[in-house]
């Protein structure tokens, strides 16, 4: 299996801009940090590119072998974008210690 890059058009890609913001925002308040390192994480996460924003998604979500299989498969990167995204909510709801997050926060 070989990842090969997709090339969406910058419109489609736009339109995952809400995604991306949330995965950033939602992903450092998904890990154990102190709030110095937490601060950092959120940081850095701001920087890094939408493929690596997928696999750290997929990481500190600890998505299963087969479905990080089936994201990286995926046809294009909206799609990819798309199934991280159900994985977080999954997260979320299988986490009812992460209940303490405000649902303005969610969405």
């Amino acid at each position: 299996m070989t990842y090969t890059p997709t090339h969406e058009s910058a419109e489609a890609l736009a339109g995952m801009h809400p995604l991306r913001s949330e995965l950033r925002h939602m992903l450092p308040q998904l890990v154990e940090l102190d709030e110095p390192s937490r601060d950092e994480l959120r940081t850095q996460i701001r920087d890094v590119s939408d493929s690596q924003l997928i696999a750290l998604a997929s990481q500190i979500l600890e998505l299963p072998s087969l479905r990080k299989r089936q994201i990286l498969e995926a046809d294009n990167q909206v799609e990819r974008f798309m199934l991280v995204y159900e994985d977080l909510y999954r997260h979320l709801d299988d986490s009812p210690e992460i209940g303490d997050i405000p649902p303005e926060k969610l969405n």
